[in-house]
């Protein structure tokens, strides 16, 4: 059956797994096409169970959207790197993406996330199952609460707000007269750094 098959993340094993596809259907070394070629090659028909053995058998952190032609299934892995929400519109129509600022813009509510772990199967026709492939293991990564993930997700300007706090306390710089936030993702942090006053102010 055909996918197609989205991916975000690093898989940290693949030289243990591409002995197990046939390299000659490969068109390139990249994890991404790893991920489609396991997926054909453990095909028995039983998609759900089939997954399960593939996504077990994936190291690093990844999350993954797969398009079938009835289905479309988001996955994400036991460590729960990066972040994997659900968003849900009035009209019934499902968002899966990497942070909660898209939410906003297309008018949809968020719903919570992919737990990690797990793989939710959003049926064409309405309807969604939840199917855990591995235990929660989580080591998420703190480099996008700090800088790359969108002001607008959830939680991000109070997160990086508190950081900027904790960083003044633990590294006041006294007498100064601002505080900059450069580039825009270190406003929220800026802001929190000049709260007190005693290391300037945020302007």
């Amino acid at each position: 059956e055909q996918f197609v098959l989205a991916h975000n993340g690093n898989i940290t094993n693949t030289a243990e797994l591409w002995p197990l596809v046939d390299v000659s259907q490969a068109k390139s070394s990249v994890d991404s096409e790893l991920i489609a070629l396991l997926i054909g090659q453990f095909h028995t028909g039983n998609l759900d169970m089939d997954l399960e053995k593939v996504f077990g058998l994936l190291r690093g952190s990844y999350c993954l959207l797969i398009q079938f032609r009835d289905r479309t299934i988001a996955v994400r892995d036991a460590s729960a790197c990066w972040t994997l929400p659900i968003g849900r519109g009035p009209d019934g129509m499902i968002v899966v993406a990497s942070e909660t600022c898209v939410f906003e813009t297309l008018e949809v509510e968020d719903a919570g996330d992919v737990e990690p772990g797990t793989f939710v199967t959003f049926f064409h026709n309405g309807g969604s199952t939840v199917r855990r492939f591995a235990q929660k293991d989580e080591h998420k990564c703190t480099l996008g609460k700090v800088y790359f993930e969108g002001p607008s997700s959830r939680w991000i300007t109070e997160i990086r707000m508190a950081q900027g706090e904790a960083l003044e306390r633990e590294h006041p710089v006294l007498n100064a007269d601002i505080v900059v936030g450069v580039p825009d993702s270190a406003i929220a942090l800026a802001t929190g750094y000049g709260k007190s006053g005693r290391s300037g102010y945020y302007l």
